[in-house]
């Protein structure tokens, strides 16, 4: 698979994950805990954002659970080199999908 094809599919996975409708797994998320948005930015965003919490407040109002992940979630896994921020998220949003296939199956 070349880099284009692997950029494609990690695209359309995010895409994936961000429609699904129930994400487990996590690795801060215990199995019992379901979510069903996902926001993926940094502590320093969650800290110093104006509008974080009105969008999330917005989301949740529309009926979404929302998860917000930091480096706290992605930056102790270990993707491909140069095993980068982005590879590193890639990696954690491939073990969340198939954890919840996983659950979905088993």
């Amino acid at each position: 698979m070349d880099k284009y094809s692997l950029n494609k599919t990690i695209t359309l996975l995010l895409l994936l994950l961000l429609i699904m409708s129930v994400i487990n797994g996590t690795t801060l998320v215990s199995a019992k805990d379901t979510y069903n948005y996902v926001i993926i930015t940094t502590k320093n965003i969650v800290t110093n954002s104006l509008k974080l919490d009105d969008f999330i407040t917005h989301k949740q109002n529309l009926g979404y659970s929302v998860y917000i992940a930091t480096e706290n979630d992605y930056e102790q896994v270990i993707g491909q080199p140069p095993n980068g921020r982005a590879e590193q998220i890639r990696q954690w949003l491939m073990r969340i999908i198939l954890a919840w296939i996983s659950n979905m199956y088993y």
